[in-house]
């Protein structure tokens, strides 16, 4: 079960980051709360403790998706309530233009590019938020690297089970440095 953690963004420090998002007429204060809030919880604590806001002001991983995570949330918002003002529809999917043509009007679009979920980044894909969320959150995910030296690591292993060291599930090569 994730645990959530909060991040020490407020909806000004948030405005002060994002200056795109100052307008609190288009972005309400309640709204980025609300994001944020997504986001503290759908974000665990793989991505780590918030940082501190200072002085100095100091943004920690989870801080920083939680930026991206609230920005690309109100960027998709941000573009439903454009799309509704002007009589279209809200909550349409919009892919990156591949093509263009003049004479025949004629606009390609990538739609497997926000589409294709089998691919991870899709939904993200939308906004630059989002591909700078995906970014992190990948290297969140990647995690250390596991070493198998085979039987050289046998007796290293009998030692850190002997003390008790080890972790139910975790390779006993890092155990030794705990």
């Amino acid at each position: 079960m994730s645990v959530p953690v909060p991040s020490i963004l407020t909806p000004a420090l948030f405005r002060q980051l994002l200056r795109v998002f100052r307008d609190t007429d288009r972005f309400p204060d309640v709204t980025i709360q609300s994001y944020l809030n997504q986001a503290g919880t759908d974000l665990n604590s793989a991505w780590g403790a918030p940082g501190t806001v200072g002085p100095p002001l100091a943004l920690a991983t989870l801080d920083y998706g939680t930026l991206y995570y609230a920005a690309h949330y109100l960027a998709l918002d941000e573009r439903d309530v454009r799309a509704a003002e002007l009589g279209g529809m809200p909550g349409e999917l919009v892919a990156p233009t591949t093509s263009k043509s003049v004479g025949g009007v004629s606009v390609g679009k990538d739609t497997r590019a926000v589409t294709a979920q089998d691919e991870g980044a899709a939904f993200w894909n939308q906004t630059r938020f989002g591909v700078e969320f995906w970014r992190r959150a990948r290297m969140v995910g990647a995690g250390g690297i596991q070493v198998d030296a085979g039987p050289f690591l046998q007796p290293a292993m009998d030692l850190v089970n002997a003390q008790g060291q080890g972790v139910q599930g975790q390779d006993a090569f890092w155990g030794l440095f705990l």
